[in-house]
């Protein structure tokens, strides 16, 4: 199982994406990798569940891609694991973790989150948004 996690976490550190995705009104943490090689993928679904989204690309030379999603209490409970075989995904991890250690129970009935709810959410989003953006950055 080691082994497993490690080979995970390699993946999300250099094809990966830790983050929150929206969900209604709200968000979820989520787990993303994106791979050309379909086996990859399937050996990510046979571990740990989740879905696959395949795209097309425009240009025939490249071949589709294919992305694996974990969401939600999944994804934190998968980050738990491989938390300490992570390097370049850690910080986002510790702060997909919090979501849960810190808050609430997601469902509220059909009532609206707490304020305070919506804005921890907001700003965990906010700095995971941060950490993932694109472009040059000042080395840590």
């Amino acid at each position: 199982m080691f082994t497993d996690l490690a080979y995970t976490a390699g993946f999300l550190d250099g094809e990966g994406h830790v983050g929150m995705t929206k969900w209604g009104t709200s968000w979820l943490p989520v787990l993303i990798i994106t791979n050309t090689d379909r086996r990859v993928i399937d050996w990510l679904v046979e571990r740990y569940g989740g879905k696959v989204y395949i795209h097309d690309r425009r240009n025939s030379v490249h071949k589709p891609r294919f992305n694996w999603r974990l969401v939600g209490k999944h994804a934190t409970t998968l980050l738990e694991q491989v938390l300490p075989y992570l390097i370049l995904k850690r910080q986002q991890a510790e702060l997909c973790l919090r979501y849960y250690s810190e808050g609430g129970n997601f469902h509220d009935g059909n009532n609206r989150l707490p304020h305070t709810e919506y804005k921890r959410r907001r700003q965990l989003h906010a700095e995971l948004k941060e950490l993932n953006r694109r472009g040059t950055t000042a080395a840590t």
